[in-house]
This record gives structure tokens, sequence and C-alpha cells, in this order.
């Protein structure tokens, strides 16, 4: 991901404002589950997340990308466990008090029944009174069809500017990612196609009821104005 330079995540989304989302995290555990003492984050990326929050909950993380999880090691050092695993059927010998999908990541399994297959995943993993929280990414009517994305992201020694045309297909989003990388050693340019799920609150509440979870809270906002959505596994 991130047309073969997984530093680029890193840079692109540095806008972000990762405190205040970790802040809130806290903030959710703290209503819905205060003695949750272990976290597993699915789709953890660099690991910036579970970064902020380590020193609040013993932290776990899961990804598909070994570039991104090699990045997330050299952040969070090896007091964090890390698995390279798909969120779709990955198998971990324990369970956690709190799982999360965060930063619309669940988007990444594109289709419904790739949507039930990680939500059964994250809930088997749950210990009894559990909470699994899925951040999640556009729906249907959310979406922007057509729309000319670009993004420009400064740094002195390397300016990225990467553009798409969302296109949208049944559900399934595809964007042809086209990035300019601007060094000192001149500028290049690569492609790399992304597609995205569009799901709706209630394919979400389905995922989780037939995962033996009961929703128990959304929040609209969320950490960066998704939405958050909070479901329990039963002690």
């Amino acid at each position: 991901m991130y047309a073969g330079d997984p530093d680029f995540y890193d840079q692109l989304y540095g806008f972000l404002q990762y405190d205040e989302a970790a802040r809130k995290l806290i903030g959710f555990l703290e209503r819905w589950h205060p003695a949750a003492g272990t976290l597993l984050d699915v789709g953890c990326g660099t690991g910036r997340h579970l970064e902020l929050v380590r020193d609040h909950i013993r932290v776990e993380g899961l990804d598909i990308n070994p570039a991104l999880l090699e990045i997330a090691r050299g952040r969070l050092g090896d007091g964090v466990a890390l698995h390279q695993a798909d969120m779709t059927n990955f198998h971990l010998d324990r369970s956690y008090d709190v799982v999360t999908c965060l930063f619309g990541s669940i988007s990444f399994v594109v289709d419904q029944a790739g949507m039930r297959s990680a939500v059964a995943a994250m809930a088997r993993h749950l210990a009894p009174g559990g909470l699994l929280c899925v951040e999640p990414w556009l729906s249907p009517e959310q979406y922007w069809r057509n729309h000319i994305k670009l993004n420009v992201s400064e740094r002195p020694d390397r300016k990225i500017a990467w553009m798409y045309v969302g296109r949208e297909d049944g559900g399934v989003v595809t964007n042809e990612i086209h990035f300019l990388v601007g060094e000192p050693g001149g500028v290049r340019h690569s492609v790399e196609i992304q597609r995205h799920g569009l799901f709706r609150l209630d394919d979400y509440e389905a995922a989780f009821t037939a995962a033996d979870l009961t929703p128990i809270a959304r929040d609209p906002e969320g950490l960066f104005g998704y939405g958050l959505l909070i479901a329990r596994k039963d002690a």
C-alpha cells in the first residue's frame, strides 16, 4: 500500500490529530469498559494509535502489510506484540478486553461477506464482556461519486501530491491513485489501485448480531468524523 513506500503513510496522514483521537478513544473505553486491561488494534498500520494509548491499556496490533508493521515495530519497540494477518480470518491464541478497527480500515474488506468475516474474527478474540469498536468509512449515501480528489503533503526533504477520481460500482469503490513524489534526486510517478466497500449502519449491526455481539453505542463523530460503533460480547 502507498505506492510501494510504507513511509508515505505517516507523511500523508501527518495532518490528523492522533492525540485528540486517542483521548477520545480512551474516554469511550473508560465509559463503556472501565475494567478493560488489554486491547488489540486490527488494521493497526504504523501503530500511531497504539503508541498513544499504550500508557492506559496493554496493547497489541494486527495488520496484513508487513512493511507497515515494520514501521510500527520501530515506533513501539519489542514490548508490543504485532501480528501479520488478514483481518477476515485471523486466529491468535488469546482473547482481549477490547478489539478496535479504526480509521475506516474495515472498508478494505471490500464486500459484505468480507465485512462479516472480519467482524466474526474480531468477535472471536473478545473476552466475555469485551468491546468491539469499529470506526466505519463512508456509507453509500455519503460517498462522493466521481469526485476529483487532490492531496498535497510537504516536508523539507520530500513533497507528495496524490490525485484520484473515485469510481463506485455496486457498493465497491475503486480509486486509481496517482502519486507524484519530489525528492532531492528528482520527481517520480507511480500508480496504486485501492478498493473499498461502502457499508450502511444496518450492515454493521447485522454483522455484530451474527457474531453474537450486542450493539451498545454509536457516536456520530467518533475519532476522525466518521463515527464509532461499539458492540459488546455477552458475559
